[in-house]
């Protein structure tokens, strides 16, 4: 009995092998950005696009992005921490640009049509 013991250690020692370790990958740190949108006479901006410009980060092949609603609220999940905005609204010709330093809320008011 202890012979066969010996030979189903041996065995078992002889075909167990050291398992290798994933590569290490690190995480891209993102958040889920909120916040209000007002226009320049304080009221809600209502169903306004809003995209990040992060080329890494997308849903699919589209930008990540959010629309706000009727009270000019918005939830842009995924974005970085440090991100650049961009605001499409009508009454503009080029996106209006915003920069989020590192904020989980932003309040951002259009400047005058």
């Amino acid at each position: 009995m202890k012979i066969f013991l010996s030979c189903l250690l041996t065995l078992s020692a002889t075909s167990l092998s050291a398992q290798q370790k994933p590569p290490v990958v690190t995480p891209i740190d993102t958040i889920n950005l909120r916040g209000i949108l007002y226009k320049s006479d304080g009221k809600p901006a209502a169903h306004l696009f809003i995209s990040s410009k992060q080329k890494d980060l997308k849903y699919g092949r589209w930008p990540i992005f959010a629309l706000t609603d009727s009270d000019g609220r918005f939830v842009l999940k995924g974005a970085r921490p440090n991100d650049t905005l961009h605001i499409e609204t009508v009454n503009h010709d080029k996106p209006l640009v915003y920069f989020n330093k590192g904020s989980r809320f932003m309040t951002i008011t259009l400047p005058p049509e």
